[in-house]
């Protein structure tokens, strides 16, 4: 089980008020399907909880090509490349159905955590019970960047995790930083663009009840958000924006 494909029906749920798929949810699709493939190889969350480890993310970085919209189904394949040191890349690749045209791919780097000392662990037993993938083909010329702030003003706002953000290892979500993004952008923003390309680096967790500062700063189609708590970085987000290609429900 070198690799591992699925189809995602593009519903309701999983898409924003244009109809297309939702930033955050792009995410969540990749965040099942890795834990799906971790499984085959036996390196599921049962099993790594036996170990008293999870898998974490530290950098993800996505280009979308074209939003599918809703309606729609596309195939999403994941797979691993050989870790590098204690980071475990991983890369997915969205496609239509039909003709297999590559709507858009993510890589990612994860990492494992001591759920005790909620700190990273090398994971060399791990990583030498994974197939070698060191011939697959990664979508993207680079590993995941470090995100650089955008230049422009900056407007700051506090923010405090709520219970939908949070998932089973009691801390934010790596995909509701993204929805933390948009909102940040605003409604008039997101009508009327929709973001082509992002990265997001994960620094520290947020847990429950940690104040958080978000920092936006926008400079013609770029922009970047940033989180930190007492004046340490929790994440950091950049990404450029492109006039939307489907209009908000509702709209002729």
């Amino acid at each position: 089980m070198k690799s591992l494909e699925q189809t995602l029906d593009i519903r309701t749920m999983n898409s924003d008020l244009c109809g297309v798929w939702r930033p955050s949810a792009i995410l969540e699709a990749c965040q099942e399907i890795a834990g799906d493939h971790s499984e085959t190889m036996g390196l599921g969350r049962k099993e790594l909880l036996e170990k008293n480890l999870v898998w974490i993310l530290s950098r993800n970085e996505v280009e979308i090509l074209r939003y599918p919209a809703i309606g729609q189904k596309i195939r999403i394949e994941t797979f691993h490349r050989p870790n590098r040191h204690w980071f475990f890349p991983r890369y997915f690749v969205f496609r239509t159905m039909d003709s297999r045209e590559i709507l858009g791919y993510c890589g990612s780097m994860w990492v494992l955590m001591d759920l005790e000392t909620r700190k990273a662990v090398s994971g060399r037993e791990i990583a030498a019970l994974m197939p070698d993938n060191s011939d697959m083909e990664p979508p993207m010329d680079h590993l995941p960047s470090m995100v650089h702030e955008t230049a422009g003003d900056c407007e700051t706002h506090i923010c405090r995790p709520v219970y939908s953000d949070l998932d089973a290892n009691m801390h934010v979500n790596n995909a509701r930083y993204l929805d933390w993004v948009c909102n940040s952008l605003g409604i008039e923003c997101m009508e009327k663009n929709e973001i082509g390309h992002f990265v997001i680096n994960y620094d520290a967790e947020i847990l429950p009840d940690q104040q958080v500062e978000l920092r936006l700063k926008r400079e013609g189609d770029r922009f970047s958000v940033s989180g930190s708590r007492d004046g340490v970085s929790c994440f950091a987000v950049e990404g450029s924006l492109r006039a939307r290609q489907h209009k908000p429900i509702g709209i002729t």
